[in-house]
């Protein structure tokens, strides 16, 4: 099987994957329940489709949301396309939150999106292996280098793909970097795993995952500037088809809360001129 197929089919298959996870969610919690369990099922129960890169934050979000109200929120977690087409196809869910503004524009016509609320910056970065122990630098051209081993995003599922796409034909380098690619990953966790199982040498990938616990021993980033790469704004959204509409406001103003942005905060997605200047409005 050519590497294209097998994408194909991982691709289908992680959008069955996704679809059958969001019918689970919302189809099968209240089974098997029993009768002492019945107050709790009055609690309407969320589910939010989130981008890979922001689920640590929102999963610490909906656990200090249901130790607060007992609303518990159910998180699907995949590439932000991908993620849209399964919504877009089930029509079930309360909210969506993708990796990059980009997705409400592209897929606005549909009209699925409600009320939406911002939640900080996604940034690209280089990331090389800890330690940088190929000395590399910020020159986007090493992603061309047929000696490293570069993984890159897909433009057509992950939100950092289709940032990754963009940012290599504005240099010139998309056909050049995507032809070099040793693989093609499709969203930023599996780039982190890359490197994890030394695969890797160079990537393009969200800086805000390199802060974290579990992949600092492995990764480490090298900025770019946002004349290069400027930070893209987060925002999560309702759904126009969500059977919780107040429940979800509720979560979506507690998500954008001083309290929830400080958790956003804590995993990389502000830097500090963003934080304060988002502490003044």
């Amino acid at each position: 099987m050519t590497r294209d197929l097998q994408f194909m089919f991982s691709r289908r298959h992680l959008l069955n994957t996704l679809f059958l996870a969001s019918a689970s969610a919302l189809g099968l919690s209240a089974c098997d329940q029993s009768s002492e369990d019945k107050t709790a099922q009055n609690k309407p129960e969320l589910l939010l489709y989130c981008g890979i890169t922001m689920v640590p934050p929102l999963k610490k979000m909906a656990e200090a949301f249901e130790a607060n109200t007992g609303i518990k929120v159910i998180i699907t977690q995949g590439g932000s396309q991908d993620l849209y087409e399964a919504l877009k196809f089930s029509q079930k869910g309360d909210l969506y939150l993708p990796g990059s503004t980009a997705y409400y524009d592209k897929n606005k016509a549909d009209g699925f999106f409600t009320q939406r609320a911002f939640l900080g910056f996604n940034r690209m970065a280089l990331v090389v292996a800890k330690g940088n122990p190929k000395n590399l630098t910020a020159d986007l051209a090493q992603l061309t280098d047929t000696k490293l081993s570069v993984i890159l995003c897909d433009p057509k599922s992950g939100s950092v793909g289709q940032a990754t796409q963009k940012l290599l034909k504005k240099v010139g380098l998309e056909e050049a970097a995507y032809k070099n690619a040793t693989y093609i990953a499709t969203d930023s966790r599996r780039i982190n795993e890359a490197f994890k199982h030394q695969e890797a040498d160079i990537s393009i990938n969200w800086q805000a995952t390199t802060t974290w616990e579990a992949n600092q021993p492995y990764v480490q980033a090298i900025e770019l500037p946002d004349d290069l790469a400027q930070p893209r704004r987060l925002e999560i959204s309702g759904l126009s088809f969500s059977k919780h509409p107040a429940e979800a406001q509720q979560f979506m103003d507690f998500a954008a809360s001083a309290a929830g942005l400080k958790i956003m905060k804590d995993y990389g997605f502000f830097n500090e001129a963003e934080w304060q200047a988002a502490h003044q409005k």
